[in-house]
């Protein structure tokens, strides 16, 4: 009995996401169907899509756009909890107002 590895997540660099960014804009098709053709997280995407946008390399959607419109809003607010560094004692509470009255609460004692 074989057992296998898990696979590893390929790492981009930035030239390579802006041309995985360009050919996406250049196809007619969904996020979902060009990240399953390229195995690529959609959560992944959309966090590229997001720092490219910001950075001018990839154009703001237009509305006439349906493709595009499946986007969510941009957004520049981004929290990166893994730079955040606790020690075993350490605790941490993290609230998130989601709008109309929802409230997520993240605890770590």
């Amino acid at each position: 009995m074989s057992i296998k590895k898990p696979q590893t997540p390929q790492v981009r660099s930035y030239d390579e996401w802006c041309t995985l960014m360009r050919q996406y804009e250049a196809e007619n098709t969904t996020i979902k169907a060009f990240c399953q053709q390229r195995k690529i997280v959609e959560s992944t995407f959309y966090r590229w899509l997001s720092v490219l946008r910001n950075d001018g390399v990839i154009s703001q959607p237009s509305q006439s756009n349906a493709v595009q419109s499946e986007v969510p809003p941009k957004s520049s607010d981004f929290l990166d909890i893994g730079a955040i560094n606790l020690n075993q004692s350490s605790s941490l509470e993290l609230r998130l107002d989601l709008g109309d009255g929802v409230v997520l609460t993240l605890s770590r004692r």
